[in-house]
């Protein structure tokens, strides 16, 4: 019985480290696209966003222009409507065909953020960076005790692969 259990499908939220907790993972594209730099420097940012398999597909990417699109016209409309005396039951009939036009970009960012969702890990400990919270890897000691890097930051411990030569 509990077999059966395992073996269905489960919503992936969460990776787990060397010591099998479960911890959230950071969406390197996310990152990119916002232009935030926090955890990650801006060029290890781009290495890990340009590995295969993570990298923006053009679908995205067209989602991501159409949305900001629909919202200038959605904002643009509104305040046309708004400010040319509009009721707003009539401005709320009209807008809900744009609303729903306007969520299908988000649905498509959530879809492909899925699909690339067991890539994200081993690229960025490929670049020696925590998927948990960014944090730079390199140089730290491998902990005997876990036989893994444990990050300073959060505590996450990490099998890095050998570096590349």
């Amino acid at each position: 019985m509990p077999e059966a259990t395992k073996s269905t499908p489960k919503k992936r939220k969460h990776i787990k480290d060397a010591r099998g907790r479960k911890v959230t993972q950071l969406d390197p594209v996310k990152l990119y696209v916002l232009h935030r730099t926090e955890p990650i420097e801006r060029r290890v940012l781009a290495a890990i966003v340009a590995e295969k398999g993570i990298r923006m597909t053009p679908l995205e990417k067209g989602a991501m222009i159409l949305s900001l699109v629909l919202l200038a016209a959605l904002i643009t409309t509104l305040a046309v409507k708004l400010l040319g005396g509009e009721s707003w039951a009539n401005l709320a009939r009209r807008m809900v065909p744009t609303f729903y036009i306007f969520i299908w970009p988000f649905i498509v960012w959530g879809g492909t953020r899925a699909s690339r969702f067991g890539k994200v890990a081993p690229a960025m400990l490929k670049h020696r960076r925590c998927p948990h919270c960014g944090y730079d890897l390199r140089g730290l000691p491998v902990d005997a005790d876990v036989d893994a890097t444990v990050c300073p930051e959060c505590g996450c411990a990490w099998r890095l692969p050998p570096p590349a030569t």
